[in-house]
């Protein structure tokens, strides 16, 4: 299969008409599009239950004030026990790994670093991923379940979650009320 689309660096935006409750009114940073499919990290749904003090006791890591003030977001559904996060380029850690706009950095020297305020301003501490199989995500595309969008920092860091979806939209001109009507929910 000839990959014609890569979607690499880009945000993913839930349709209005997205069934799956995971990632109903999501946006996902893709990490990975290629022909083998592709991997994501949903930027605006938290867990909240899940506490990063309670991630650091459990990794016996020692904590700043500071600590108490990160969210853990939902990545997805898949590997949800793992946890990394995206962070701008001005940090990294040997187990950084460069993603076009951003870089993914995992290793407890740097949650180390995080918790005791060192990290990068700008992060998001993540649990899970979503992910996609060879044309899936593209098949999805074809049934208007996502629209593309080009990659935002304001958008991706911004501790606003609960408007980071329409704001996702209206940053490609889109406005909610008439992709709702074109999409059959009125």
């Amino acid at each position: 299969m000839q990959q014609s689309l890569c979607l690499k660096g880009q945000f993913l935006i839930s349709m209005p008409n997205m069934t799956d409750p995971r990632f109903s009114q999501s946006i996902i940073y893709l990490i990975m599009h290629n022909n083998d499919g592709a991997m994501g990290i949903v930027i605006n749904k938290i867990f909240p239950d899940i506490n990063f003090e309670k991630i650091l006791a459990e990794l016996n890591i020692n904590s700043s004030h500071t600590a108490a003030n990160i969210n853990i977001h939902y990545g997805g559904p898949i590997e949800i026990e793992r946890g990394f996060v995206l962070h701008t380029k001005n940090c990294k850690s040997i187990s950084t790994l460069n993603r076009d706009n951003i870089e993914i950095s995992s290793s407890i020297e740097f949650i180390t670093d995080l918790a005791q305020g060192r990290g990068p301003k700008n992060n998001i501490f993540v649990l899970g991923h979503a992910g996609w199989g060879p044309g899936q995500l593209e098949d999805e595309l074809s049934k208007n379940v996502w629209i593309n969008a080009p990659y935002n920092t304001d958008i991706m860091f911004d501790e606003d979650i609960n408007t980071k979806w329409e704001r996702g939209l209206e940053n490609i001109g889109v406005t909610l009320s008439k992709l709702s009507s074109i999409a059959g929910n009125a």
